[in-house]
């Protein structure tokens, strides 16, 4: 006697919350520097769900320099009830190119679109593996719905 054992794929409840239709976007719009620089290049991770979007990622793009006409860039995210949002940035001061990475505590937590805001970015120093209080940069965001 034969016996035929069929497995089938359960979709499970994450997989669901993952499902595209019904999505969000999340726009990058623009970056602000304390101090101001006219040379700094910039890359930044949003983090959104765990979920890491690069900014600048298109055309093979790995740095973009700060300015006030920098383009921004949409991502599109996942349907879900609601969106974590934490921000990271690298940054880069020409000619020495001295790396620096900017982070921040806060998690923004969205359930309602439309929402622009603005999430704020400290210096951190790694050896000491301490924040400066002072902000360095802002990065200004929007979530939009998938129409």
């Amino acid at each position: 006697m034969a016996l035929t054992l069929i497995l089938a794929h359960r979709v499970s409840s994450e997989e669901k919350v993952g499902a595209t239709s019904g999505g969000r976007t999340l726009r990058i719009d623009g970056v602000e520097l304390f101090p101001e620089s006219d040379s700094a290049e910039i890359q930044i991770s949003a983090f959104v769900n765990g979920t890491e979007f690069r900014y600048p990622s298109v055309a093979g793009v790995e740095w973009l320099k700060v300015a006030p006409s920098m383009s921004g860039q949409t991502f599109k995210l996942p349907k879900a009830e609601t969106y974590e949002l934490r921000i990271e940035m690298r940054k880069r001061q020409p000619p020495d190119s001295q790396l620096a990475r900017l982070v921040s505590q806060e998690t923004v937590t969205l359930r309602e679109v439309p929402f622009s805001g603005t999430y704020r970015l400290h210096g951190f120093d790694p050896s000491s593996s301490t924040r400066s209080g002072q902000v360095s940069a802002e990065v200004k965001f929007s979530f939009q719905a998938v129409k």
